[in-house]
């Protein structure tokens, strides 16, 4: 009976292969619609925005030379983006690791050893029960990868180095809108502080007025307590905001890679939130999916799942390789570049180990749940960056409508407090309309420098939000 040739097997397992590699793997649908046109925000129908593309480096809007030297530092030391960057060198060689195994595979070996060989292997007198041999060679094995095990590795692992890259890019996202964060809450809990202040100081004025004129005998000492009352109430803001000031600081320095302590010391007196005078560049929803790093990562941890299937798909099935040895082997050195002693041997290899059949699908309904997960992961990435802008967009138009109105109050109070001291100071008005308007200027003013505190945080959030500032990164950045 002949021996079937491997040739003969080759359609077979051409026709095997095509069913083992899994399924190709195809981009989400929101990713590759052709006819997809901008669509705009709901919550940016106001003045404060633009659909204008958002800038690569937003941060310059605010044009201040003290943050834009943070990020520059922060993007060089941060310890987040040091262990990011780790972590895509490590997927990077994972995938030139699974790219080596595509290669010839080569071994190499030499040595001398003592023994006693079968004498039906070696012609040897049978007087002769021990010996020295000598042998040296080589191989070279070539896995064929009839049913893409390997190429569907390398695409895993491919997939894996570019959800790597955006997880860098994300990361670098976060630190920038973490050191812009940082800062403008230093300025803004400097600025509330400013105001706390004042208004210590003004209802400080107010108290020694009313305690000297009841000495002199003049108002009473209900008109003293309540002033005391509201001094204490007032004073009682300070130690609050100068710890979220000091708070800020800590964060700012640990983001730039420093020890909490050692924070810039040039802005741990300022008083004023940087501002963006400009309306805010927001692009439209399509942009940001397509710019947002998060929503790439999610979509390469797809990808990579989906190919997953096929490496799992082919562990069913045999290995095939090419191989070529060849050596030499005597029984003394001289005699080993001799002819009779050299061997060579070229021929296909199939190799199949039976796995266990239960357990080999199980681990292919494992990678087929997982790039399920992983589709509904890349779903709800998209629809809460959606979310998170549209909300950030809401949040801060709100905020500018409420400023506006806490302006005038602020003005008003103001004007209120005037006229009750003119008329206090006449004899027309009683000191408990002066405490009253005291206190409602200071609750106006308060009011008024928390609102600039989260009008300055909101832009960092919609920043945030629409995904930009990783555009520089690469991994030749570092």
């Amino acid at each position: 009976m002949k021996r079937p040739k491997l040739r003969a097997l080759v359609p077979l397992l051409l026709v095997a292969s095509a069913c083992a590699s899994g399924p190709d793997y195809r981009k989400p649908e929101i990713l590759t619609k052709a006819d997809q046109k901008p669509e705009p925000f709901l919550s940016a129908n106001t003045g404060a925005f633009s659909t204008e593309a958002p800038m690569t480096h937003w941060w310059t809007l605010y044009q201040d030379a003290h943050l834009n030297g943070f990020i520059e530092q922060a993007l060089k030391a941060n310890t987040d983006l040091r262990i990011a960057y780790a972590n895509l060198e490590r997927a990077q060689a994972y995938v030139t690791e699974n790219q080596g195994a595509q290669l010839p595979q080569t071994t190499i070996d030499a040595g001398e050893s003592r023994g006693r060989p079968s004498l039906y292997a070696v012609e040897v007198p049978a007087t002769e029960f021990t010996m020295n041999i000598w042998h040296a060679g080589g191989a070279i094995s070539y896995d064929l990868d009839f049913f893409g095990r390997l190429r569907r590795l390398v695409e895993a692992s491919r997939a894996d180095a570019e959800a790597a890259q955006a997880a860098y890019e994300l990361t670098r996202v976060h630190v920038v809108a973490e050191t812009v964060r940082s800062y403008v809450e230093i300025c803004s809990s400097g600025r509330q502080l400013e105001v706390a202040l004042r208004s210590v100081k003004s209802q400080e004025q107010s108290y020694a007025m009313v305690e000297h004129g009841f000495e002199a005998g003049h108002g009473t000492s209900l008109d003293v307590e309540r002033a005391h009352a509201l001094l204490e109430q007032l004073r009682s803001a300070v130690p609050i905001y100068e710890n979220r000031r000091k708070l800020a600081l800590f964060r700012l320095a640990t983001v730039l890679g420093m020890v909490p302590h050692a924070f810039p010391p040039e802005i741990e007196n300022c008083n004023a939130p940087p501002q963006v005078s400009t309306p805010i560049p927001v692009g439209d929803g399509v942009a940001l999916i397509r710019r947002r790093p998060d929503i790439r990562q999610a979509e390469r941890q797809l990808a990579a799942q989906n190919a997953r299937i096929g490496a799992a798909i082919a562990s069913l099935y045999p290995s095939v390789s090419l191989g070529l040895s060849g050596g030499t082997t005597a029984l003394t050195a001289s005699d080993m570049a001799s002819g009779p002693a050299t061997y060579w041997s070229l021929g296909p290899l199939i190799h199949w180990n039976f796995p266990n059949i239960i357990a080999a699908r199980a681990r292919i309904r494992e990678s087929e749940a997982s790039t399920r997960a992983a589709l509904a992961a890349f779903d709800g990435t998209v629809l809460t960056a959606l979310r998170e802008t549209e909300s950030a967009l809401s949040t801060y138009a709100h905020e500018l409508s409420r400023h506006h109105s806490l302006l005038e109050a602020q003005k008003s109070s103001a004007a209120a407090l005037e006229i009750a001291q003119k008329m206090y100071r006449a004899g027309a008005g009683s000191f408990y309309d002066v405490l009253d308007a005291e206190r409602t200027f200071a609750s106006s003013d308060a009011a008024l420098a928390q609102s600039e505190a989260e009008l300055a945080d909101g832009r960092v959030t919609l920043f945030l939000a629409l995904g930009g500032g990783w555009e520089p990164a690469s991994s030749s950045s570092q």
